[in-house]
């Protein structure tokens, strides 16, 4: 059964660049501005219920080739734009959110070190010294290091409020990538999907499950945090209030048997 709903989703919401979305049998040139997330969201279920093989970690792969920026003969790894027919469009959180935890969940760091990579050198942080001018003792240590990454796929070098990444997607970023992450944004990150369990919204819920799919694994804390997560959270009627009778909402159904 679960190979019939994986092979429906292909061939039936693929478009021809290679990406799936919630649009059935989409017309030639078509893209979708969160086809990237729908994508990764895709492979993280095939590979959760041992239905992933190697074409699909190829397409992903390609996948994130395909909306990589380019500047002439500069390729800027890391910074992606939302789809390969929509490069005008300000590319989002969400995203690059699906893109991350795909590839930490698939082996692929390299695209987590890209992500990262570019982040560190487009970011803006408050240094721990400037800290102890400001802080209570030893508050300053606690905030040592508060950093935001930030990501202009249309301008890649101007920095613009929209492209800015909260600290939680930062820290989300650096655990995909293993990489060290502050006190503070490690809050930051526990707060928002604390948050997104309480709350209305049915997208924040399923990126916070996706998020946690990665963080289960990196500490007894986010082990917790994923426990609560699934026993407040119904994740297979959060997905049907969102996709709908879709094939995604079917892999969450098969998911949860």
């Amino acid at each position: 059964m679960i190979y019939k709903i994986k092979d429906y989703l292909i061939t039936n919401y693929m478009d021809d660049s290679g990406y799936l979305g919630l649009t059935r049998n989409p017309p030639p040139g078509y893209g979708e501005a969160n086809s990237t997330l729908y994508s990764s969201q895709a492979y993280i279920l095939f590979h959760k219920l041992g239905v992933l093989d190697p074409d699909d970690i190829s397409r992903f792969r390609g996948n994130v080739d395909k909306v990589t920026v380019s500047l002439g003969r500069d390729i800027c790894r890391g910074l992606y734009h939302r789809h390969p027919n929509l490069t005008n469009l300000l590319e989002a959180h969400d995203n690059y959110i699906g893109i991350a935890a795909c590839a930490n969940l698939l082996g692929l760091d390299d695209i987590c070190q890209d992500i990262c990579n570019w982040g560190e050198d487009h970011k803006i942080y408050i240094p721990s010294y400037h800290l102890r001018k400001i802080t209570w003792f030893p508050l300053h240590y606690f905030l040592s290091m508060i950093k935001c990454y930030w990501y202009n796929n249309l301008d890649p070098e101007k920095f613009r409020i929209e492209a800015l990444r909260q600290g939680s997607h930062t820290a989300f970023f650096d655990y995909c990538a293993n990489r060290e992450v502050s006190s503070l944004n490690k809050l930051w990150l526990a707060g928002s999907i604390i948050t997104a369990m309480f709350s209305k919204g049915t997208s924040t819920k399923i990126l916070s499950w996706i998020m946690l799919e990665v963080l289960k694994n990196k500490s007894s804390f986010w082990k917790a945090i994923h426990y609560s997560f699934n026993k407040v959270i119904d994740i297979k009627k959060v997905t049907k209030e969102y996709f709908g009778d879709s094939p995604y909402t079917h892999l969450y159904e098969v998911l949860g048997e």
